[in-house]
């Protein structure tokens, strides 16, 4: 939008008054959930459904009541940490431990839907309850997760560095935005889905749905007395989980008003300017 043009005389003098043009929304294709840490615990209702304490440690966001009994059926009937509240998914990664093998806090976990597809108006809702898992060496080039230390300018990198004092540690996960449009999870919880390259989908997985990021802050500057709770090397095997109970309505209104009309939104689904 052009700025305004206008005139005044002040003391017999013409004075040119510039006006600034209103904001316009941010044009990135996004929206976001702010969902702070929630509990910790050994389950794994994608991995080790119906198995308690089976799994590593965990640290889980949104949905409070994600255990190892966790279905889309009683994650949508629990409450959640999430803002917005329509998002009721669970959302988890390996705990992060000091030395001594305490958990480290996550100060902020923010999730980011996104999509970088061609033609954003082919864009589809997932189905309801869709279950993936990212990380390891599943992903794009690169790998799904990065580490970096927030505001340093370090270069991101998939084993933990050391930050400098005021930058503290983050870790970027990426997830698959294509589906095989049949299956909520796969025997290996990858199967079913895959990334897109180029914009595109590939064929085995023709359906395009909002890509995620998780962006979780922790309460460390890493190096390498810090480790993942999954157990040895645990710096390349950084990974995360992700179980949908969005709320239909909710996850439609943002997928047309963010992602399809390129929209940078907050977690009130609102244009952020």
């Amino acid at each position: 939008m052009r700025a305004g043009l206008g005139f005044v005389m002040l003391a017999g003098a013409l004075l040119l008054i510039v006006t600034a043009p209103h904001a316009a929304p941010v044009r990135v294709a996004e929206f976001a959930a702010d969902c702070p840490a929630s509990h910790r615990g050994a389950d794994d209702p994608i991995v080790y459904p119906g198995r308690p304490g089976s799994s590593h440690l965990h640290e889980f966001f949104g949905n409070v009541s994600t255990d190892a009994f966790s279905t889309a059926r009683s994650l949508r009937r629990a409450s959640t940490t999430c803002r917005p509240r329509a998002d009721r998914s669970a959302y988890w990664v390996p705990v992060l431990q000091d030395a001594e093998g305490e958990p480290i806090d996550v100060l902020e976990g923010t999730f980011y839907y996104v999509s970088s597809h061609e033609n954003r108006r082919d864009l589809e809702l997932w189905p309801q309850g869709l279950r993936m898992v990212a990380g390891y060496d599943y992903g794009p080039p690169g790998g799904a997760a990065r580490w970096s230390c927030r505001g340093s300018g370090v270069p991101s990198d998939r084993s933990i560095p050391r930050c400098p004092e005021g930058n503290p540690l983050e870790l970027l996960l990426n997830f698959p935005d294509c589906w095989d449009g049949e299956r909520l999870d796969a025997p290996d919880h990858h199967e079913h889905m895959a990334y897109s390259a180029a914009g595109r989908c590939p064929k085995e997985h023709p359906v395009e749905i909002p890509g995620l990021r998780y962006k979780l802050l922790y309460d460390s500057l890493g190096g390498s007395e810090v480790r993942l709770s999954i157990g040895a090397d645990e710096a390349s095997l950084a990974h995360g989980d992700f179980f949908d109970a969005w709320s239909r309505r909710a996850l439609r209104d943002r997928v047309r008003d963010c992602l399809v009309a390129r929209i940078k939104c907050g977690p009130d689904g609102k244009p952020v300017r």
